[in-house]
Protein backbone atom coordinates (compact mmCIF):
# COMPACT_ATOMS: atom_id res chain seq x y z
CA UNK A 1 0.00 0.00 0.00
CA UNK A 2 1.12 3.55 -0.73
CA UNK A 3 2.46 5.36 2.31
CA UNK A 4 0.84 8.77 1.88
CA UNK A 5 3.43 10.33 4.15
CA UNK A 6 6.10 9.41 1.57
CA UNK A 7 4.57 11.69 -1.06
CA UNK A 8 7.16 14.45 -0.95
CA UNK A 9 6.08 16.44 -3.97
CA UNK A 10 2.87 16.96 -5.94
CA UNK A 11 3.37 18.93 -9.11
CA UNK A 12 0.83 20.67 -11.34
CA UNK A 13 1.34 21.81 -14.91
CA UNK A 14 -0.90 24.91 -15.08
CA UNK A 15 -0.23 25.51 -18.78
CA UNK A 16 1.17 23.49 -21.66
CA UNK A 17 2.27 26.69 -23.36
CA UNK A 18 5.61 28.41 -22.97
CA UNK A 19 7.24 31.64 -24.08
CA UNK A 20 10.47 29.81 -24.97
CA UNK A 21 11.74 26.84 -26.92
CA UNK A 22 14.67 25.60 -24.86
CA UNK A 23 16.89 22.81 -26.18
CA UNK A 24 16.59 20.79 -22.98
CA UNK A 25 12.80 20.87 -22.96
CA UNK A 26 11.21 20.86 -26.42
CA UNK A 27 12.72 17.63 -27.82
CA UNK A 28 10.59 15.55 -25.50
CA UNK A 29 7.32 17.40 -25.97
CA UNK A 30 4.99 16.47 -28.87
CA UNK A 31 4.67 19.45 -31.29
CA UNK A 32 0.87 19.36 -31.16
CA UNK A 33 0.98 20.00 -27.43
CA UNK A 34 2.97 23.19 -27.95
CA UNK A 35 0.81 24.39 -30.85
CA UNK A 36 -2.48 23.69 -29.03
CA UNK A 37 -1.94 25.38 -25.70
CA UNK A 38 -4.01 23.99 -22.85
CA UNK A 39 -4.52 25.82 -19.58
CA UNK A 40 -5.65 23.63 -16.69
CA UNK A 41 -9.22 24.70 -15.78
CA UNK A 42 -9.56 26.10 -12.28
CA UNK A 43 -12.33 23.66 -11.32
CA UNK A 44 -10.18 20.68 -12.38
CA UNK A 45 -7.35 21.95 -10.21
CA UNK A 46 -9.47 22.70 -7.15
CA UNK A 47 -11.08 19.26 -7.40
CA UNK A 48 -7.64 17.65 -7.16
CA UNK A 49 -6.67 19.81 -4.19
CA UNK A 50 -9.91 18.81 -2.46
CA UNK A 51 -9.06 15.13 -2.99
CA UNK A 52 -5.54 15.62 -1.65
CA UNK A 53 -6.97 17.38 1.40
CA UNK A 54 -9.42 14.54 2.01
CA UNK A 55 -6.70 11.89 1.81
CA UNK A 56 -3.85 13.83 3.45
CA UNK A 57 -5.42 16.67 5.49
CA UNK A 58 -2.11 17.59 7.14
CA UNK A 59 -0.03 17.39 3.96
CA UNK A 60 3.15 19.31 4.74
CA UNK A 61 5.39 18.70 1.74
CA UNK A 62 5.60 20.40 -1.63
CA UNK A 63 2.88 21.55 -3.97
CA UNK A 64 4.77 22.69 -7.06
CA UNK A 65 3.51 24.81 -9.95
CA UNK A 66 5.91 24.05 -12.76
CA UNK A 67 5.41 21.22 -15.23
CA UNK A 68 6.25 21.26 -18.91
CA UNK A 69 5.18 24.83 -19.66
CA UNK A 70 5.25 28.30 -18.09
CA UNK A 71 2.88 28.34 -15.07
CA UNK A 72 2.24 32.09 -15.21
CA UNK A 73 0.56 31.71 -18.62
CA UNK A 74 -2.48 30.26 -16.89
CA UNK A 75 -4.79 33.21 -16.10
CA UNK A 76 -5.98 31.43 -12.94
CA UNK A 77 -2.53 30.87 -11.43
CA UNK A 78 -3.09 33.36 -8.58
CA UNK A 79 -6.39 31.67 -7.66
CA UNK A 80 -4.71 28.25 -7.82
CA UNK A 81 -1.98 29.27 -5.41
CA UNK A 82 -4.43 30.96 -3.04
CA UNK A 83 -6.80 27.98 -3.02
CA UNK A 84 -3.90 25.66 -2.27
CA UNK A 85 -2.82 27.78 0.69
CA UNK A 86 -6.35 27.91 2.09
CA UNK A 87 -6.94 24.17 1.63
CA UNK A 88 -3.53 22.84 2.67
CA UNK A 89 -2.12 25.44 5.07
CA UNK A 90 0.84 23.27 6.13
CA UNK A 91 2.11 22.52 2.62
CA UNK A 92 5.06 24.22 0.97
CA UNK A 93 4.06 26.05 -2.21
CA UNK A 94 6.72 26.43 -4.88
CA UNK A 95 6.17 28.38 -8.11
CA UNK A 96 8.57 28.06 -11.02
CA UNK A 97 8.88 30.63 -13.79
CA UNK A 98 11.22 31.60 -16.59
CA UNK A 99 10.48 35.22 -15.72
CA UNK A 100 9.33 36.38 -19.15
CA UNK A 101 5.88 37.56 -18.03
CA UNK A 102 6.60 38.00 -14.33
CA UNK A 103 5.95 41.56 -13.24
CA UNK A 104 5.53 43.36 -9.95
CA UNK A 105 1.74 43.04 -9.96
CA UNK A 106 1.74 39.25 -10.42
CA UNK A 107 4.48 38.79 -7.83
CA UNK A 108 2.57 40.83 -5.24
CA UNK A 109 -0.56 38.75 -5.82
CA UNK A 110 1.34 35.48 -5.38
CA UNK A 111 3.75 36.52 -2.68
CA UNK A 112 1.89 35.99 0.60
CA UNK A 113 0.58 32.54 -0.31
CA UNK A 114 3.72 31.04 -1.83
CA UNK A 115 6.75 29.82 0.11
CA UNK A 116 9.23 29.95 -2.73
CA UNK A 117 9.47 31.19 -6.30
CA UNK A 118 12.23 29.58 -8.31
CA UNK A 119 13.18 31.82 -11.19
CA UNK A 120 15.24 29.94 -13.73
CA UNK A 121 17.86 32.35 -14.95
CA UNK A 122 18.48 30.68 -18.35
CA UNK A 123 21.77 32.45 -19.03
CA UNK A 124 20.72 35.75 -17.43
CA UNK A 125 18.20 36.68 -20.14
CA UNK A 126 15.79 38.41 -17.73
CA UNK A 127 18.02 38.61 -14.67
CA UNK A 128 18.39 42.38 -14.30
CA UNK A 129 14.66 43.06 -14.71
CA UNK A 130 13.66 40.36 -12.20
CA UNK A 131 16.23 41.63 -9.72
CA UNK A 132 14.66 45.10 -9.79
CA UNK A 133 11.23 43.61 -9.07
CA UNK A 134 12.59 41.40 -6.31
CA UNK A 135 14.27 44.34 -4.54
CA UNK A 136 10.85 46.02 -4.25
CA UNK A 137 8.74 43.01 -3.27
CA UNK A 138 10.87 40.18 -1.89
CA UNK A 139 11.16 41.23 1.75
CA UNK A 140 11.10 37.63 3.02
CA UNK A 141 13.67 36.27 0.54
CA UNK A 142 11.25 33.92 -1.19
CA UNK A 143 12.72 34.30 -4.69
CA UNK A 144 15.55 31.98 -5.64
CA UNK A 145 17.45 32.31 -8.89
CA UNK A 146 18.87 29.08 -10.34
CA UNK A 147 20.45 28.13 -13.64
CA UNK A 148 19.16 24.73 -14.74
CA UNK A 149 21.09 24.85 -17.98
CA UNK A 150 24.45 24.83 -16.23
CA UNK A 151 23.47 22.69 -13.25
CA UNK A 152 20.85 19.95 -13.22
CA UNK A 153 20.98 19.03 -16.92
CA UNK A 154 24.62 18.13 -16.55
CA UNK A 155 23.38 15.38 -14.24
CA UNK A 156 20.40 13.82 -16.02
CA UNK A 157 18.74 13.84 -19.44
CA UNK A 158 15.08 13.99 -18.50
CA UNK A 159 14.51 10.28 -19.06
CA UNK A 160 16.27 10.31 -22.41
CA UNK A 161 14.43 13.21 -24.04
CA UNK A 162 17.49 15.45 -24.31
CA UNK A 163 19.35 14.45 -27.45
CA UNK A 164 22.48 16.39 -26.54
CA UNK A 165 23.20 14.14 -23.58
CA UNK A 166 24.25 10.52 -23.64
CA UNK A 167 21.43 8.28 -22.46
CA UNK A 168 22.29 5.09 -24.33
CA UNK A 169 22.58 2.93 -21.23
CA UNK A 170 19.33 1.31 -20.18
CA UNK A 171 18.70 1.46 -16.45
CA UNK A 172 17.68 -1.83 -14.91
CA UNK A 173 17.22 -0.85 -11.27
CA UNK A 174 13.72 -0.12 -9.98
CA UNK A 175 12.57 3.47 -9.62
CA UNK A 176 14.22 4.95 -6.55
CA UNK A 177 11.67 7.72 -6.01
CA UNK A 178 8.25 6.52 -7.23
CA UNK A 179 6.41 9.03 -5.06
CA UNK A 180 8.99 11.78 -5.30
CA UNK A 181 7.09 13.88 -7.82
CA UNK A 182 3.49 13.00 -8.62
CA UNK A 183 2.60 15.04 -11.67
CA UNK A 184 -0.64 16.31 -13.24
CA UNK A 185 -0.50 17.55 -16.84
CA UNK A 186 -2.40 20.64 -17.97
CA UNK A 187 -4.87 18.39 -19.79
CA UNK A 188 -6.06 17.10 -16.42
CA UNK A 189 -4.57 13.62 -16.07
CA UNK A 190 -1.92 12.28 -13.75
CA UNK A 191 1.35 11.00 -15.18
CA UNK A 192 3.90 8.82 -13.46
CA UNK A 193 6.45 11.61 -13.37
CA UNK A 194 7.27 15.06 -14.74
CA UNK A 195 9.92 13.39 -16.94
CA UNK A 196 7.24 11.50 -18.87
CA UNK A 197 7.32 14.13 -21.61
CA UNK A 198 5.70 11.87 -24.21
CA UNK A 199 2.92 11.14 -21.70
CA UNK A 200 3.29 7.37 -21.91
CA UNK A 201 1.68 6.75 -18.51
CA UNK A 202 -1.72 8.43 -18.23
CA UNK A 203 -2.62 6.87 -14.92
CA UNK A 204 -5.79 8.64 -13.79
CA UNK A 205 -7.92 11.77 -13.93
CA UNK A 206 -8.36 11.95 -10.16
CA UNK A 207 -5.87 11.93 -7.31
CA UNK A 208 -7.85 9.16 -5.59
CA UNK A 209 -7.58 6.96 -8.67
CA UNK A 210 -3.88 7.74 -8.95
CA UNK A 211 -3.26 6.34 -5.49
CA UNK A 212 -5.33 3.27 -6.42
CA UNK A 213 -3.12 2.81 -9.49
CA UNK A 214 0.02 2.80 -7.36
CA UNK A 215 -1.63 0.19 -5.13
CA UNK A 216 -3.06 -2.08 -7.83
CA UNK A 217 -1.35 -1.61 -11.21
CA UNK A 218 0.89 -4.65 -11.81
CA UNK A 219 3.18 -2.87 -14.28
CA UNK A 220 3.56 0.05 -11.94
CA UNK A 221 4.42 -2.26 -9.04
CA UNK A 222 7.04 -3.94 -11.22
CA UNK A 223 8.56 -0.57 -12.06
CA UNK A 224 8.77 0.36 -8.40
CA UNK A 225 9.84 -2.98 -6.93
CA UNK A 226 11.71 -4.89 -9.65
CA UNK A 227 13.07 -3.25 -12.79
CA UNK A 228 12.44 -0.45 -15.27
CA UNK A 229 14.47 -1.90 -18.14
CA UNK A 230 11.35 -2.58 -20.23
CA UNK A 231 9.43 0.57 -19.33
CA UNK A 232 9.52 3.80 -21.34
CA UNK A 233 10.57 6.45 -20.53
CA UNK A 234 11.79 5.09 -17.19
CA UNK A 235 14.43 2.81 -18.70
CA UNK A 236 16.44 5.89 -19.69
CA UNK A 237 15.91 7.80 -16.46
CA UNK A 238 19.26 8.12 -14.75
CA UNK A 239 18.00 10.11 -11.79
CA UNK A 240 19.54 8.83 -8.56
CA UNK A 241 20.24 10.58 -5.27
CA UNK A 242 23.68 11.53 -6.57
CA UNK A 243 22.26 12.90 -9.85
CA UNK A 244 20.40 15.67 -8.03
CA UNK A 245 22.24 18.94 -7.75
CA UNK A 246 23.06 19.46 -4.04
CA UNK A 247 22.38 23.19 -4.34
CA UNK A 248 18.68 22.41 -4.83
CA UNK A 249 18.36 20.61 -1.50
CA UNK A 250 16.69 23.51 0.25
CA UNK A 251 14.28 24.02 -2.63
CA UNK A 252 12.33 20.84 -3.18
CA UNK A 253 14.52 17.73 -3.14
CA UNK A 254 13.94 17.05 0.52
CA UNK A 255 14.66 13.36 0.71
CA UNK A 256 17.86 12.82 -1.28
CA UNK A 257 21.09 11.63 0.23
CA UNK A 258 23.86 14.08 -0.64
CA UNK A 259 26.58 12.45 1.40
Amino acid sequence: MVNLNKIYSIEFDPSSGCTRRCWFCDPGIPPERRSNVVNMPLDVFTNQIDQIKALIPDYKHNIIFCGQGEPLLNPDIVHMVKYTRESLPKCRIVVYTNGDILDEEILIQLYDDMDLMIYDNYCNIEGKRIKKIAIKVDKEKKILCVDHVNSSYRYYSRAGTIDKLNYSNIVTAPCIKPLHNLFMAAEGYWLICCNDYKQSWKLAYDFNKLIEAFNNNIELKKLINETRKDVLPCQYCERTPRSCNPSFKHCFILDCDFS
